[in-house]
């Protein structure tokens, strides 16, 4: 039997005013242990979200790594309680259009001088920021206070928002962008396509490093017990297409209900959407209206905590559609569950996966192309498995984890204390 490795100690030296409950101690790191010249910091999250949806996963993933490599992780947020969000949420409802993007700036006014006076008290190594639209205090109140800023983008917001939803001040929210932005010390992109996006909008590209999101390897598991929610639903061994999401209009699920129909695709196989949205209504006409509303299963609002489950029961895992510039966490969680993956051919997608050796792409948009590999797949029982290891294997390999890129910020930060000639 292999003796079992005794943990590597970081020591985190003490700040000017001795205020962290890390300085000075040895504090061990269990699960990640290649990098022996590593201090531990403390590191203040600030973001503005009600944290009830990926958002929310990727914010609590992040500090979840940083904690687990031993840094101390001071969040501070609009809302963090569930009766909070609740409460944020009916007010965010009432403020529409103009008034929204109004209240956005004062909120942001008043956030900056909040977190200055927090980050004096606290005495953080980093400033770590998600981006929200309009929002620059993060930024305003590192820069005052000296201390180095790492700003997380998901998404071109100013633009993304003017398209989806209409802003009433557009040219106002991209120039606050790209000004937030442009001080940050690091802006972290999930996409090199979101990372080109910012250049255009005039982030200077040096300052933009690209750190695709991750996935908690231990929860996506291929071992996770698939066959009980095949027993609850009562799919039996009937071939699984499945989906995990909230259903919107950009995420193509239209292409995975018109599949059932096509002779390509097996006549028993069921397509199980785990998740619910304003997309679902539309989904069931048009299962109904191509002969598979008995074929389409939708479970409505899951748990985080059984995802994994429903997972493992897929026997393909679809992503019918992808926003160019995202980085889809759904992706590398099926990934890491060792499903057989199918998604569109685009170069986000390309940065997480290999086709043809982890996963199957598609021409985007193109029914047939999605169909055709969906049934090759649901017919090749030998392929399939090969696909789920090489992907299980691949997000250890390309370190697709979210402790990895807690360990990317470490080096980003070391960086910018080079930098700064080893100041704060």
């Amino acid at each position: 039997m292999r003796a079992r490795p005794e943990p590597i100690y970081f020591v985190r030296p003490g700040d000017s005013h001795g205020k962290s409950a890390y300085a000075g101690m040895a504090v061990p790191s269990r699960r990640v242990r290649a990098d022996c010249a590593r201090v531990l910091v403390k590191i203040l999250y600030h973001h503005r979200t009600l944290r009830g949806d990926a958002q929310g996963v990727h914010i609590a993933e992040m500090i979840r790594a940083f904690r687990t490599r031993g840094h101390e992780v001071l969040e501070r947020s609009l809302v963090k309680a569930d009766a909070g969000a609740r409460r944020w949420g009916a007010v965010a409802k009432l403020l529409r259009g103009p008034l929204y993007e109004i209240a956005e700036g004062f909120y942001d006014r008043g956030a900056a001088r909040w977190l200055a006076r927090e980050i004096r008290e606290s005495t953080p190594d980093l400033v770590y920021e998600r981006y929200a639209l309009a929002m620059s205090a993060g930024v305003r109140a590192a820069r005052r206070t000296g201390v180095p800023i790492f700003v997380e983008v998901n998404a071109p917001l100013a633009r993304e928002k003017s398209e989806q939803v209409g802003l009433r001040f557009p040219r106002r929210a991209l120039r606050g962008e790209v000004t937030a932005l442009s001080r940050a010390d690091r802006v972290l992109a999930v996409s090199t396509p979101l990372r080109r996006i910012l250049v255009e909008e005039g982030v200077p590209e040096q300052r933009i490093v690209v750190v695709p999101n991750g996935v908690d390897a231990d929860r996506f598991r291929p071992d996770r017990d698939g066959a009980s929610v095949r027993r609850e639903l009562g799919i039996g061994d009937a071939p699984v297409i499945g989906f995990v999401g909230w259903f919107r209009s950009w995420h193509g699920l239209d292409l995975a209900v018109r599949a059932l129909a096509r002779p390509c695709v097996p006549a028993d196989a069921v397509l199980l959407l785990v998740g619910d949205g304003p997309e679902r209504a539309a989904l069931e006409s048009l299962a109904a209206a191509v002969g598979a509303g008995s074929r389409l299963r939708i479970t409505g609002e899951v748990s985080r905590d059984r995802i994994p489950d429903f997972v493992a029961a897929f026997d393909v895992a679809v992503q019918p559609a992808a926003t160019e510039y995202a980085c889809p966490m759904k992706l590398l969680e099926y990934l890491a569950t060792g499903r057989a993956v199918v998604a569109p051919d685009q170069e986000n997608v390309r940065e997480l996966v290999t086709p043809g050796s982890d996963a199957e792409l598609f021409a985007p948009r193109d029914g047939e192309s999605f169909a055709s590999k969906v049934g090759a797949l649901l017919a090749d029982p030998a392929r399939r498995a090969g696909l789920g290891e090489a992907a299980r294997r691949g997000i250890f390999e390309n370190g697709r984890l979210w402790e990895s890129n807690a360990r990317r910020v470490e080096e980003l930060l070391a960086e910018v204390r080079a930098e700064r000639g080893g100041r704060r």
